[in-house]
């Protein structure tokens, strides 16, 4: 879902950035492991898996996070208030049935222990989410359920890593390096898939499909945002884009943005890291629509988004104060339609565009948070 959370001093990376280097092989992918928070709090930590159907349009999301407010230090092993969030439809329109339940009580473990240090770079990952009560989220499986509401189970195949610059680092790119306080990671575009859930009262749904799936941590989310996210039938293609409006010292607002986009022709990212990258963007969260243009030197992905207001659910968000209920929507029904432009090298630098493909994703995932809701 997750919403890019942002660095608040992305510049200091551009001239870091170094062309095809690698941290560790592509099997590495330790950000997805609980960190320690920082300080005194406010501090949260989420994950999200998003499931598309196979064989038709359903998808089914699940959400799961802890949040420790300000005061006293973390201690490992203590228990944190949560939230769990169940996003279910059946696209092309439908609705998006929402689920969700606060626990008082969730625990975090690495390694089948008490989380006491950071994620290793170079260590695959292995850790465990629980909510007594509730159940649990692992590297590979879900299964929750809030008793009489609903359950999920599902087992998650081979990952489909982001294979960026950075492999293990995700859309963030360099800015994951840094010691930022909000942050996004990407454990797969694309995994394989084996789900059922049921809601109360109703049939149990079995199906397969493509796990889409990622995470946050740091203090609070942005100001404003929107996040996309869709898989094509097949899984030949792949997209996620985040980001919005973050508050910096002294007042001042930015707006990154962060895209990966794959298809078997190209393996194009877009952060604000990245020297010469323009972003523009455009939210209607009232009309279901959003609108991101972003452009380098040498290429351009613009991405528009539409969605119909019916199909958006709720989803709770983190805040210093802890998971606040209703304040993002989200819609699995979204038709998302992707262009990638080149620039041809006898123009020179932001010359005639040349296009290069189009991708369209049917029941993709859009979402608008905090102040691009629709009031």
């Amino acid at each position: 879902m997750f919403v890019a959370a942002f660095a608040l001093s992305f510049a200091a990376c551009e001239e870091a950035s170094v062309e095809n280097a690698t941290l560790g092989d592509r099997e590495h992918r330790s950000f997805n492991d609980p960190h320690v928070p920082t300080g005194t709090g406010p501090w949260f930590e989420g994950w999200y898996t998003r499931i598309t159907d196979e064989g038709g349009s359903r998808s089914i999301a699940v959400i799961v996070g802890s949040h420790k407010k300000g005061g006293g230090a973390y201690r490992p092993g203590m228990m944190l208030a949560g939230y769990i969030g169940v996003l279910i439809s059946e696209g092309n329109g439908s609705p998006t049935r929402s689920f969700a339940v606060f626990p008082q009580e969730t625990f975090m473990l690495a390694g089948g222990e008490p989380v006491t240090q950071d994620p290793d770079l170079f260590s695959p990952a292995d850790f465990e989410w629980n909510a007594p009560g509730y159940g649990s989220v692992t590297e590979d499986a879900l299964d929750i359920e809030i008793p009489g509401v609903v359950s999920v189970q599902a087992s998650i195949g081979a990952r489909l890593p982001w294979e960026g610059r950075f492999s293990d680092v995700g859309p963030e790119d360099l800015i994951a390096l840094l010691p930022v306080p909000l942050c996004w990671h990407v454990s797969s575009l694309g995994s394989t898939a084996e789900y059922n859930y049921q809601i109360d009262g109703e049939e149990l749904v079995k199906g397969i499909g493509a796990a889409h799936s990622e995470k946050n941590w740091g203090k609070v989310f942005p100001l404003a945002w929107s996040w996309g996210q869709g898989i094509s039938k097949q899984r030949s293609a792949q997209f996620v884009y985040g980001g919005g409006k973050v508050a910096v010292l002294g007042g001042l607002t930015l707006e990154p943005w962060m895209i990966g986009y794959r298809s078997p022709r190209l393996a194009w990212d877009f952060t604000p890291a990245q020297l010469g990258t323009v972003f523009k963007a455009q939210a209607d969260a009232c009309s279901g629509q959003f609108d991101l243009e972003a452009k380098s030197p040498t290429r351009t992905l613009r991405i528009h988004a539409q969605a119909p207001l019916s199909s958006f659910g709720d989803v709770s968000i983190p805040t210093a104060e802890g998971f606040v209920p209703k304040s993002a929507a989200e819609s699995f029904s979204a038709r998302i339609v992707v262009r990638a432009y080149q620039y041809s090298p006898v123009a020179g630098l932001f010359g005639k565009e040349r296009f290069i493909e189009e991708t369209v994703f049917e029941n993709a995932a859009l979402e608008f948070g905090a102040d691009y809701i629709c009031r």
